[in-house]
């Protein structure tokens, strides 16, 4: 994004918000959509999710290790792609909660019975949003190099 780009939607962003109305409440929801969109972030959790536990559906791949992992890459790779807007913060902590969750219901009985629930889910979560944001960053990479101008 360009530097032009970014002075223009901050601009917009300025004028949106001397329009708004002033309660404490618009205030403070404002705020949070402004840097979080909860729209955004229910679409990025189904689609990691359906892309996290597509590759166990398939017989042969469904064997490896840490196959979910490349659905989530692959989905978050598209999301990526398809999106012009920055959407990193959602979509890493879509990915993130869909892989805690999932770690948790396939570990369950160690996660009930043992006392590490936070770690499987700590870790869940760290690879979940490492994972989801590298592929974000990557489809947008892509993005911008296929939609850019050849000087």
């Amino acid at each position: 994004m360009s530097t032009d780009e970014l002075l223009r939607e901050r601009e917009e962003t300025a004028s949106r918000s001397d329009s708004q109305p002033t309660s404490r409440r618009d205030r403070l929801v404002s705020k949070f959509t402004g840097v979080f969109s909860p729209r955004y972030f229910l679409l990025a959790l189904v689609a990691l999710s359906v892309g996290l536990f597509t590759p166990s559906l398939l017989p042969i791949i469904s064997a490896l290790p840490g196959i979910g992992l490349v659905g989530l890459f692959g989905a978050a790779f598209a999301l990526g792609g398809f999106r012009s807007e920055r959407h990193y913060l959602e979509t890493g902590v879509a990915g993130a909660t869909a892989v805690a969750v999932s770690l948790l219901t396939q570990y369950m009985t160690i996660a009930l019975v043992g006392s590490n629930v936070m770690e499987f889910a700590t870790v869940g979560f760290g690879v979940g949003m490492v994972v989801a944001v590298l592929g974000y960053y990557f489809g947008r990479d892509l993005r911008d190099g296929v939609t850019r101008d050849i000087e």
